[in-house]
Protein backbone atom coordinates (compact mmCIF):
# COMPACT_ATOMS: atom_id res chain seq x y z
CA UNK A 1 0.00 0.00 0.00
CA UNK A 2 2.83 2.36 0.86
CA UNK A 3 4.63 1.58 -2.41
CA UNK A 4 1.46 2.21 -4.41
CA UNK A 5 0.99 5.57 -2.70
CA UNK A 6 4.59 6.51 -3.41
CA UNK A 7 4.21 5.51 -7.02
CA UNK A 8 1.11 7.61 -7.52
CA UNK A 9 2.66 10.56 -5.69
CA UNK A 10 5.77 10.26 -7.84
CA UNK A 11 3.73 10.17 -11.00
CA UNK A 12 1.80 13.28 -9.94
CA UNK A 13 5.00 15.13 -9.15
CA UNK A 14 6.52 14.11 -12.42
CA UNK A 15 3.55 15.35 -14.36
CA UNK A 16 3.06 18.71 -12.63
CA UNK A 17 6.06 19.94 -10.70
CA UNK A 18 9.14 17.80 -10.98
CA UNK A 19 9.52 18.31 -14.66
CA UNK A 20 10.15 22.01 -14.13
CA UNK A 21 12.49 21.65 -11.09
CA UNK A 22 16.27 21.29 -11.13
CA UNK A 23 17.65 17.79 -10.63
CA UNK A 24 19.17 18.48 -7.19
CA UNK A 25 15.98 19.99 -5.83
CA UNK A 26 13.98 17.03 -7.10
CA UNK A 27 16.39 14.61 -5.37
CA UNK A 28 15.99 16.38 -2.00
CA UNK A 29 12.24 16.48 -2.30
CA UNK A 30 12.10 12.75 -3.07
CA UNK A 31 14.27 11.98 0.01
CA UNK A 32 11.98 13.98 2.25
CA UNK A 33 8.89 12.23 0.91
CA UNK A 34 10.56 8.82 1.31
CA UNK A 35 11.53 9.54 4.93
CA UNK A 36 7.98 10.71 5.74
CA UNK A 37 6.54 7.56 4.22
CA UNK A 38 8.91 5.32 6.20
CA UNK A 39 8.01 7.09 9.45
CA UNK A 40 4.27 6.70 8.89
CA UNK A 41 4.66 3.08 7.88
CA UNK A 42 6.82 2.19 10.90
CA UNK A 43 4.38 3.85 13.28
CA UNK A 44 1.40 1.99 11.87
CA UNK A 45 3.32 -1.30 12.07
CA UNK A 46 4.27 -0.78 15.74
CA UNK A 47 0.73 0.16 16.71
CA UNK A 48 -0.64 -2.87 14.85
CA UNK A 49 1.75 -5.32 16.59
CA UNK A 50 1.16 -5.29 20.36
CA UNK A 51 4.06 -7.65 20.95
CA UNK A 52 6.51 -4.81 20.31
CA UNK A 53 5.39 -2.95 23.45
CA UNK A 54 6.21 -5.12 26.43
CA UNK A 55 5.34 -4.37 30.06
CA UNK A 56 8.27 -3.46 32.30
CA UNK A 57 9.84 -6.28 34.19
CA UNK A 58 12.34 -6.55 36.96
CA UNK A 59 12.58 -4.63 40.22
CA UNK A 60 10.40 -1.74 38.98
CA UNK A 61 7.39 -4.01 38.59
CA UNK A 62 7.50 -5.16 42.21
CA UNK A 63 5.56 -3.41 44.94
CA UNK A 64 7.61 -1.25 47.28
CA UNK A 65 7.21 -1.88 50.98
CA UNK A 66 7.09 1.54 52.66
CA UNK A 67 6.72 0.09 56.11
CA UNK A 68 4.18 1.22 58.72
CA UNK A 69 3.93 4.65 60.30
CA UNK A 70 3.92 4.54 64.06
CA UNK A 71 2.07 7.54 65.43
CA UNK A 72 3.35 8.90 68.72
CA UNK A 73 1.12 9.33 71.74
CA UNK A 74 -1.26 12.28 71.43
CA UNK A 75 -2.48 14.47 74.24
CA UNK A 76 -6.14 14.14 75.16
CA UNK A 77 -8.42 16.85 73.78
CA UNK A 78 -9.14 19.51 76.37
CA UNK A 79 -12.72 20.57 77.11
CA UNK A 80 -13.74 23.69 75.24
CA UNK A 81 -14.05 27.11 76.88
CA UNK A 82 -16.15 29.38 74.65
CA UNK A 83 -16.28 33.14 75.20
CA UNK A 84 -18.68 35.86 73.99
CA UNK A 85 -18.98 39.59 74.73
CA UNK A 86 -21.52 42.40 74.64
CA UNK A 87 -19.89 45.85 74.65
CA UNK A 88 -21.89 48.50 76.48
CA UNK A 89 -19.56 51.51 76.45
CA UNK A 90 -16.32 52.99 75.14
CA UNK A 91 -14.87 56.01 76.90
CA UNK A 92 -11.68 57.96 77.57
CA UNK A 93 -10.20 57.54 74.09
CA UNK A 94 -6.88 59.16 74.92
CA UNK A 95 -4.49 59.67 71.99
CA UNK A 96 -1.76 61.10 74.21
CA UNK A 97 -1.62 58.33 76.83
CA UNK A 98 -2.25 55.49 74.32
CA UNK A 99 -5.27 54.02 76.04
CA UNK A 100 -9.04 53.79 76.07
CA UNK A 101 -11.64 52.42 78.49
CA UNK A 102 -14.25 49.75 77.86
CA UNK A 103 -17.22 48.26 79.66
CA UNK A 104 -18.73 44.96 78.56
CA UNK A 105 -20.67 41.90 79.60
CA UNK A 106 -18.69 38.70 79.01
CA UNK A 107 -20.06 35.18 79.18
CA UNK A 108 -18.40 31.77 78.98
CA UNK A 109 -19.50 28.22 78.22
CA UNK A 110 -17.39 25.52 79.88
CA UNK A 111 -17.93 21.98 78.58
CA UNK A 112 -15.83 20.19 81.18
CA UNK A 113 -16.06 19.39 84.87
CA UNK A 114 -17.76 22.31 86.69
CA UNK A 115 -15.36 21.93 89.61
CA UNK A 116 -12.35 22.86 87.42
CA UNK A 117 -14.04 25.63 85.45
CA UNK A 118 -11.24 28.12 84.49
CA UNK A 119 -13.64 30.97 83.67
CA UNK A 120 -12.86 32.82 86.90
CA UNK A 121 -9.21 33.09 85.81
CA UNK A 122 -9.97 35.10 82.68
CA UNK A 123 -8.50 38.58 82.44
CA UNK A 124 -8.02 41.34 79.86
CA UNK A 125 -4.40 40.70 78.93
CA UNK A 126 -3.80 44.09 77.27
CA UNK A 127 -5.60 45.96 80.04
CA UNK A 128 -4.15 48.11 82.81
CA UNK A 129 -4.47 46.03 85.97
CA UNK A 130 -5.68 47.94 88.99
CA UNK A 131 -8.24 46.99 91.56
CA UNK A 132 -10.04 50.27 91.04
CA UNK A 133 -9.64 50.39 87.26
CA UNK A 134 -10.00 46.81 86.02
CA UNK A 135 -12.91 44.84 87.34
CA UNK A 136 -13.81 41.30 86.32
CA UNK A 137 -16.83 40.47 88.46
CA UNK A 138 -18.89 37.33 88.09
CA UNK A 139 -22.57 38.17 88.07
CA UNK A 140 -24.24 34.82 87.49
CA UNK A 141 -23.51 31.11 86.89
CA UNK A 142 -25.87 28.43 85.62
CA UNK A 143 -26.05 25.25 83.53
CA UNK A 144 -27.18 25.69 79.91
CA UNK A 145 -27.49 22.65 77.57
CA UNK A 146 -25.17 20.60 79.74
CA UNK A 147 -22.45 23.29 79.82
CA UNK A 148 -21.48 25.58 82.68
CA UNK A 149 -22.54 29.14 81.76
CA UNK A 150 -20.98 32.13 83.53
CA UNK A 151 -21.69 35.86 83.15
CA UNK A 152 -19.16 38.57 84.07
CA UNK A 153 -19.28 42.34 84.21
CA UNK A 154 -15.98 43.76 82.99
CA UNK A 155 -14.59 47.29 83.12
CA UNK A 156 -11.00 48.10 82.26
CA UNK A 157 -8.62 50.59 80.73
CA UNK A 158 -6.90 49.10 77.66
CA UNK A 159 -3.49 49.92 76.23
CA UNK A 160 -3.66 50.97 72.57
CA UNK A 161 -0.82 52.19 70.36
CA UNK A 162 -2.57 54.62 68.07
CA UNK A 163 -1.50 55.00 64.45
CA UNK A 164 -1.71 58.68 63.67
CA UNK A 165 0.21 58.86 60.39
CA UNK A 166 -3.01 59.71 58.48
CA UNK A 167 -4.52 62.01 61.13
CA UNK A 168 -7.13 63.52 60.85
CA UNK A 169 -8.26 60.99 58.22
CA UNK A 170 -7.26 57.93 60.25
CA UNK A 171 -8.89 54.60 61.10
CA UNK A 172 -8.26 52.88 64.41
CA UNK A 173 -8.86 49.40 65.81
CA UNK A 174 -10.07 48.97 69.38
CA UNK A 175 -8.84 45.51 70.38
CA UNK A 176 -9.43 43.64 73.63
CA UNK A 177 -7.58 40.37 74.28
CA UNK A 178 -8.99 37.99 76.87
CA UNK A 179 -6.99 35.08 78.29
CA UNK A 180 -6.12 33.20 81.45
CA UNK A 181 -3.98 34.64 84.22
CA UNK A 182 -1.64 31.63 84.07
CA UNK A 183 0.16 31.55 80.69
CA UNK A 184 1.25 27.93 81.31
CA UNK A 185 -2.24 26.56 81.86
CA UNK A 186 -3.45 24.62 78.80
CA UNK A 187 -6.91 25.60 77.63
CA UNK A 188 -9.03 25.06 74.54
CA UNK A 189 -10.13 28.68 74.17
CA UNK A 190 -12.46 29.86 71.40
CA UNK A 191 -15.46 32.11 70.72
CA UNK A 192 -19.08 31.05 71.04
CA UNK A 193 -20.58 29.85 67.74
CA UNK A 194 -23.45 32.37 67.67
CA UNK A 195 -23.03 36.18 67.96
CA UNK A 196 -19.61 36.15 69.65
CA UNK A 197 -19.40 39.97 69.75
CA UNK A 198 -22.13 42.61 69.74
CA UNK A 199 -22.01 46.37 70.36
CA UNK A 200 -25.02 48.01 71.95
CA UNK A 201 -26.92 50.07 69.33
CA UNK A 202 -27.14 53.10 71.64
CA UNK A 203 -23.34 53.42 71.80
CA UNK A 204 -22.13 56.55 69.99
CA UNK A 205 -18.59 57.91 69.90
CA UNK A 206 -18.51 61.67 69.14
CA UNK A 207 -16.34 62.20 66.09
CA UNK A 208 -16.08 58.46 65.24
CA UNK A 209 -18.03 55.92 63.21
CA UNK A 210 -18.28 52.35 64.54
CA UNK A 211 -17.68 49.60 61.97
CA UNK A 212 -18.62 45.92 62.02
CA UNK A 213 -17.06 44.19 65.08
CA UNK A 214 -15.51 40.75 64.97
CA UNK A 215 -14.30 38.12 67.45
CA UNK A 216 -11.89 35.24 66.89
CA UNK A 217 -9.48 32.91 68.67
CA UNK A 218 -5.85 34.07 68.69
CA UNK A 219 -2.58 33.66 70.55
CA UNK A 220 -0.06 35.88 72.30
CA UNK A 221 3.58 35.02 71.64
CA UNK A 222 5.83 35.09 74.70
CA UNK A 223 9.39 35.86 73.63
CA UNK A 224 10.77 34.36 76.84
CA UNK A 225 10.47 30.96 78.50
CA UNK A 226 9.70 32.68 81.85
CA UNK A 227 12.31 30.53 83.57
CA UNK A 228 10.64 27.30 82.49
CA UNK A 229 12.13 25.48 79.47
CA UNK A 230 9.72 24.73 76.65
CA UNK A 231 8.89 21.23 75.46
CA UNK A 232 11.09 19.62 72.78
CA UNK A 233 10.25 20.90 69.30
CA UNK A 234 8.66 24.14 70.58
CA UNK A 235 10.73 27.27 69.97
CA UNK A 236 8.38 29.90 71.43
CA UNK A 237 5.57 29.75 73.91
CA UNK A 238 2.10 30.87 72.81
CA UNK A 239 -0.73 31.73 75.14
CA UNK A 240 -4.28 31.08 73.85
CA UNK A 241 -6.47 34.18 73.80
CA UNK A 242 -9.71 35.52 72.35
CA UNK A 243 -9.61 38.87 70.52
CA UNK A 244 -12.51 41.29 70.26
CA UNK A 245 -11.99 43.94 67.55
CA UNK A 246 -14.08 47.05 66.92
CA UNK A 247 -12.86 49.20 63.97
CA UNK A 248 -13.60 52.93 64.23
CA UNK A 249 -13.25 55.63 61.59
CA UNK A 250 -12.86 59.33 62.24
CA UNK A 251 -15.66 61.47 60.85
CA UNK A 252 -13.39 63.63 58.75
CA UNK A 253 -15.99 65.20 56.48
CA UNK A 254 -18.58 65.97 59.18
CA UNK A 255 -16.41 67.05 62.10
CA UNK A 256 -12.86 67.80 61.03
CA UNK A 257 -13.72 69.72 57.87
CA UNK A 258 -16.01 72.28 59.57
CA UNK A 259 -13.46 72.82 62.34
CA UNK A 260 -10.42 73.29 60.14
CA UNK A 261 -11.81 74.56 56.84
CA UNK A 262 -14.39 76.78 58.55
CA UNK A 263 -11.76 78.50 60.63
CA UNK A 264 -9.46 78.87 57.63
CA UNK A 265 -12.32 80.41 55.67
CA UNK A 266 -13.07 82.79 58.54
CA UNK A 267 -9.42 83.87 58.75
CA UNK A 268 -9.29 84.41 54.98
CA UNK A 269 -12.47 86.48 55.04
CA UNK A 270 -11.10 88.59 57.88
CA UNK A 271 -7.96 89.30 55.88
CA UNK A 272 -10.06 90.25 52.86
CA UNK A 273 -12.18 92.54 55.01
CA UNK A 274 -9.05 94.28 56.30
CA UNK A 275 -7.74 94.77 52.78
CA UNK A 276 -11.07 96.07 51.50
CA UNK A 277 -11.49 98.18 54.63
CA UNK A 278 -8.23 99.98 53.95
CA UNK A 279 -9.51 100.76 50.45
CA UNK A 280 -12.78 102.06 51.83
CA UNK A 281 -10.92 104.40 54.16
CA UNK A 282 -9.02 105.79 51.18
CA UNK A 283 -12.23 106.62 49.36
CA UNK A 284 -13.58 103.43 47.84
CA UNK A 285 -16.73 102.99 45.81
CA UNK A 286 -20.11 101.69 46.96
CA UNK A 287 -19.35 98.20 45.56
CA UNK A 288 -16.39 97.91 47.94
CA UNK A 289 -18.64 98.74 50.87
CA UNK A 290 -21.08 96.05 49.80
CA UNK A 291 -18.20 93.55 49.53
CA UNK A 292 -17.15 94.31 53.10
CA UNK A 293 -20.69 93.79 54.33
CA UNK A 294 -20.90 90.49 52.42
CA UNK A 295 -17.64 89.25 53.92
CA UNK A 296 -18.80 90.12 57.44
CA UNK A 297 -22.11 88.35 56.85
CA UNK A 298 -20.40 85.16 55.63
CA UNK A 299 -18.08 85.20 58.64
CA UNK A 300 -21.02 85.49 61.03
CA UNK A 301 -22.84 82.65 59.23
CA UNK A 302 -19.80 80.36 59.57
CA UNK A 303 -19.55 81.09 63.27
CA UNK A 304 -23.29 80.47 63.74
CA UNK A 305 -23.09 77.09 61.97
CA UNK A 306 -20.12 76.01 64.12
CA UNK A 307 -21.90 77.08 67.31
CA UNK A 308 -25.08 75.24 66.31
CA UNK A 309 -23.14 72.07 65.52
CA UNK A 310 -21.40 72.13 68.92
CA UNK A 311 -24.74 72.62 70.68
CA UNK A 312 -26.25 69.63 68.85
CA UNK A 313 -23.23 67.51 69.76
CA UNK A 314 -23.55 68.44 73.45
CA UNK A 315 -27.26 67.59 73.42
CA UNK A 316 -26.60 64.19 71.82
CA UNK A 317 -23.91 63.39 74.40
CA UNK A 318 -26.21 64.33 77.28
CA UNK A 319 -28.99 62.20 75.77
CA UNK A 320 -26.63 59.20 75.56
CA UNK A 321 -25.57 59.68 79.17
CA UNK A 322 -29.20 59.72 80.28
CA UNK A 323 -29.86 56.47 78.36
CA UNK A 324 -26.83 54.80 79.96
CA UNK A 325 -27.94 55.88 83.43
Amino acid sequence: MISMGLTRFKEALCHYALLDMPRRLRSWLLLVVLGLALTVGLGSWVSADPSVIQPPSGPTSQKIDWGTFEQGPTQPTLPGLRVGAYITNFSDINLLDDEFSIELLLWTLWQGDPDVNPSDQLRILNGIYDGDVQRFERVRRDVVDGASWSLYKVRSAVVKRWRLQRYPFDDQLLRVQVGLDDPFQPVNLDVVPKDPLTVTPSLLLPGWDLKEPQAYASTVTLMNDLGRPTAPGISVRRQPTVSFDVPIQRRSLLFVAPDFLGYMLAVGLCCMSLLIGSGVGAGASASDVEAVEFVCGVEQAVRAVSARRRAEERRSISRIEQLNC
